[in-house]
Parts: structure tokens; C-alpha cells; sequence
């Protein structure tokens, strides 16, 4: 297949765009994307005249969808990727070793709500979800409970 010179161009947007979003080489996604699939020649270059009009955000997103699809990468790679850059901005923050930021991270209730899907925390950012993990760290290590009471609460003052 021929393809133009903004073919091309777009092409390599989509890649490296790709490859920042899932944490992994340029390489590996063009793999994934032409010779795992023919997401790229079927999908990204014979859309081009729609696709090149989006927002990037958009054009990263709608990739790794179609990518999850086709089978190409699955959920498990995704989370795992996402917890390696939830572990690297928690270490940052806090300022302490990486190591010690994966062993708090893998005995976190965040890390629990996560791996078991109970909540919706994998589709929060990234910043988000370290940020989670610094007030679940700080209130447990604060050694005081924190209560908030709302308005149906009530309390009982032994009446």
C-alpha cells in the first residue's frame, strides 16, 4: 500500500502517541498495530482523512480501544502499566524510593478497589490516583480516623 507523506506523518503521530499512552516503545506499538494486526494500513491510514481532523486525546483513545477490540492488548496490560506510573508519581510526591512506594501501593486499599474492579478507580488520571494513594498513606500513617457526618446522620448523645 502507498502511502502520502501526511499518511506518513500521521502515522508516526499515532504510534509514538500511542506508545506514551501505554508506557511502551514506539516499536512495540508498531508491532502491535502492523504486525500483531492491520490496525495501522486498515484502520489509522484508510481513516486518515477522518482521524487526522481529532483531537489527539480522542485519536490516542479511539486507537487503544479499537487495539482492545481486536485483541491486540488486553485490560490486565493497560492496569499494569497504569499502576507502574501510579507507583512512579506516588514515589515523587512523597519523595521516597521506589521500592517503598511499590510496597505501599501492592498494601493499599486503592491498589485492593482496583485489581478487583470494585470501584471505577482505573479510569481516573494517573495524578488522580497518586494523589488517592498519598491520603490513604497519610491517614493511616496520621494514626487518627477521620469522620465526616453528613446531613442524614445522627448522633446518639445518650438520651
Amino acid at each position: 500500500m502507498l502511502i502520502t507523506k501526511e499518511q506518513l506523518e500521521f502515522s508516526v503521530f499515532c504510534i509514538e502517541s500511542v506508545a506514551l499512552q501505554l508506557n511502551i516503545k514506539g516499536n512495540q506499538v508498531y508491532s502491535l498495530l502492523s504486525d500483531k494486526s492491520d490496525i495501522l494500513y486498515g484502520y489509522i491510514i484508510q481513516n486518515y482523512e477522518i482521524l487526522h481532523t481529532q483531537s489527539k486525546d480522542y485519536i490516542v483513545e479511539d486507537i487503544v480501544e479499537y487495539m482492545k477490540e481486536e485483541g491486540v492488548i488486553n485490560n490486565k496490560i493497560l492496569l499494569q502499566r497504569k499502576y507502574s506510573r501510579i507507583i512512579e508519581l506516588f514515589s515523587e510526591k512523597k519523595r521516597i524510593s521506589l521500592e517503598k512506594a511499590l510496597d505501599i501501593f501492592y498494601r493499599s486499599e486503592l491498589y485492593q478497589e482496583m485489581s478487583e474492579g470494585i470501584s471505577d478507580m482505573h479510569c481516573r488520571s494517573d495524578n488522580y490516583l497518586a494523589e488517592e494513594l498519598e491520603q490513604e498513606y497519610n491517614q493511616k500513617n496520621s494514626g487518627t480516623v477521620s469522620y465526616m457526618k453528613t446531613e442524614n446522620d445522627e448522633f446518639d448523645h445518650g438520651k
